[in-house]
């Protein structure tokens, strides 16, 4: 594996949590950092789950004047949920400071644009691969054959999903920093060679799981279209029930991973 530079960083997540917990004077534990984290980038879905666990919300974590955040307990084990900062550089940050006190699972769960005709509103995809186009990755792993989820993450995800109803297809996903320069020449040229959506964090978080050895995975609901003009489906009846749908499966595979971790 490749990475990008070499010998040790000036100023590393260690630095920044300890400092932290330091000034709060609290420990890691008190965070509300559990080993397996569910993330997403809108704070009604992280409401969502903390109602539907009836989570205790978390008041001392970094950023939980900010987003919310929840732990919970399921089959006497701990999982948290936590709203994160979009794009990828924030919410790569997010999961470096998260590892450092004890997180080795995370689940994304959120929304993509489809830029092939066949991926409608309401599907459900996993990226396997990822087209890197946003400037995060690169400062992790150099070669982005090597930025893919944990292959046990997924299978449980999807085998969660077909308990819920939700079907779910691998696919190539573009991850970019610049959604408004989505041109169409690229929208073309990706969806002709493949790549069904884009994104502006998956490639980077999983950059993030390589290096650091952590589990990392996204489930993400198709909520517009790109292929041809652009067709918006954010409020419609389709993408919420499939959103319901995923956010059932995400509590399945978390139940799962929690059942069969030590």
């Amino acid at each position: 594996m490749e990475q990008t530079g070499s010998g040790s960083s000036v100023f590393t997540p260690e630095m920044f949590v300890n400092n932290f917990l330091s000034q709060k004077n609290i420990s890691k534990q008190e965070t509300g950092i559990s080993s397996v984290v569910v993330l997403s980038w809108t704070a009604g879905v992280i409401h969502w789950f903390g109602s539907k666990t009836k989570a205790k919300k978390i008041k001392s974590w970094i950023f939980s004047n900010t987003y919310p955040v929840y732990q919970a307990e399921i089959n006497n084990k701990k999982v948290t949920f936590i709203q994160v900062g979009m794009g990828a550089p924030a919410t790569v940050a997010s999961m470096e400071e998260m590892i450092v006190c004890g997180a080795e699972v995370f689940i994304g769960l959120g929304w993509t644009g489809s830029l092939r005709k066949e991926i409608k509103t309401g599907d459900a995809l996993i990226p396997v691969e990822c087209v890197v186009e946003e400037g995060t990755s690169p400062h992790y792993v150099q070669d982005a054959s090597l930025i893919k989820p944990d292959k046990d993450i997924a299978n449980i995800i999807k085998k969660a999903g077909k308990k819920n109803g939700l079907n779910i297809t691998p696919n190539i996903q573009w991850t970019t920093d610049a959604p408004y320069r989505e041109l169409r020449s690229k929208v073309y040229d990706y969806g002709n060679k493949g790549v069904s959506g884009v994104d502006m964090e998956t490639s980077a978080m999983y950059a993030l799981g390589v290096f650091r050895k952590v589990s990392v995975c996204n489930l993400l609901v198709v909520s517009d279209e790109l292929w041809d003009t652009w067709n918006p489906n954010f409020y419609s009846a389709i993408l919420k029930e499939s959103f319901e749908k995923a956010q059932d499966t995400v509590l399945g595979a978390v139940e799962e991973i929690l059942s069969v971790k030590n």
